[in-house]
């Protein structure tokens, strides 16, 4: 019928984007089942993502949001929300900040500016990944970068919908210090569902697991 044919589009459409941006082969890897929990702390972060799946699939969820150590599966445990997410019919787009911040700042003030943005405000499901990631001789995010990021995570913030997957480097305390507004927006939207990892090196599984 029509609405099944509208569902598969959907994910046919998502899937499509998930390949455009270069998350495709990342989301082969990065599942529920492939994400490793032995240590409690990795544990806790599985079950807060299996029970934000678990709402977001039916309706109530509105945000994840996972900050702070590098390195700690981050990126792994909101690809396979995200892919989830679309397998079950939702449509999604993946937003790599540096890359897509920077080519929307480069046309704020042009007409393709509005038709850039839409997707990403529209779309029901969306991925934002390594939110104000630190860059630069500062590290910290400009003003324009500040406005981009009000911007959509204020209109998403508004929609009553939409479901919103951060993850970042800086911790919702950091997020605050650059703009409170956007930081409580996020804290607020993601309720349970906002986890923030102490930095300590002994939870890089990038760099603890180089050799293997």
């Amino acid at each position: 019928t029509g609405s099944r044919e509208c569902v598969c589009m959907a994910i046919r459409r998502s899937k499509w984007l998930l390949k455009k941006s270069g998350l495709a082969d990342l989301a082969e890897r990065c599942t529920f089942d492939t994400y490793k929990a032995t240590e409690p702390w990795q544990v806790y972060i599985r079950n807060r993502a299996e029970g934000f799946l678990e709402k977001a699939m039916s309706g109530s969820g509105r945000g994840f949001f996972i900050g702070g150590q590098t390195g700690c599966g981050k990126t792994h445990i909101c690809t396979a929300l995200t892919v989830s997410l679309i397998n079950s019919g939702k449509s999604a787009r993946y937003m790599l900040w540096t890359d897509e911040a920077a080519r929307l700042k480069a046309c704020v003030n042009d007409d393709q500016y509005a038709s850039l943005m839409w997707p990403l405000k529209a779309v029901g499901v969306l991925y934002i990944d390594d939110l104000f990631k630190p860059t630069g001789a500062s590290g910290q995010p400009t003003q324009a970068d500040i406005r981009l990021a009000y911007e959509l995570i204020n209109y998403r913030y508004n929609s009553t919908n939409k479901v919103t997957i951060i993850s970042s480097e800086r911790t919702t305390g950091e997020l605050c210090e650059i703009d409170e507004a956007i930081g409580g927006r996020i804290v607020e939207k993601s309720g349970q569902y906002c986890i923030n990892i102490a930095r300590d090196r002994a939870k890089n599984w990038r760099l603890n697991h180089a050799d293997t």
